[in-house]
């Protein structure tokens, strides 16, 4: 059964993003587009598109996934370099926000 949706907020459009689904709600995280990179993070939940309020540093075709109440951000492509990082957030469902728990340095190079 398909549903109509309203959007009355939505992110920018973008490419070189990253997505997610977890617990029914569909997770979208940075990208790029004609403007540079993009920092923010949006949840997809209940037929609406909703910010999600934290610190976040531009990155695109970056990997995303969930485990634990947790978002972990690997790696991807910032302004002038690729990124060698996991960035680790702690996702307060209920609040629509993040705070970054973690950030911990790949044990190999990327060049």
């Amino acid at each position: 059964v398909l549903y109509p949706i309203s959007l009355n907020k939505y992110p920018s459009e973008r490419n070189s993003h990253c997505s997610l689904l977890y617990d029914n709600d569909f997770l979208l995280f940075g990208g790029g587009n004609s403007s540079g990179l993009i920092d923010d993070m949006w949840v997809f939940s209940n037929n609406e598109f909703n910010k999600i309020k934290g610190n976040y540093t531009g990155l695109e075709m970056t990997g995303i996934t969930f485990f634990k109440s947790k978002i972990y951000v690997f790696g991807g492509r910032e302004i002038e370099k690729i990124s060698d990082k996991i960035r680790i957030y702690n996702y307060d469902k209920e609040n629509l926000c993040t705070s970054l728990s973690d950030t911990i340095q790949m044990p190999f190079s990327i060049s």
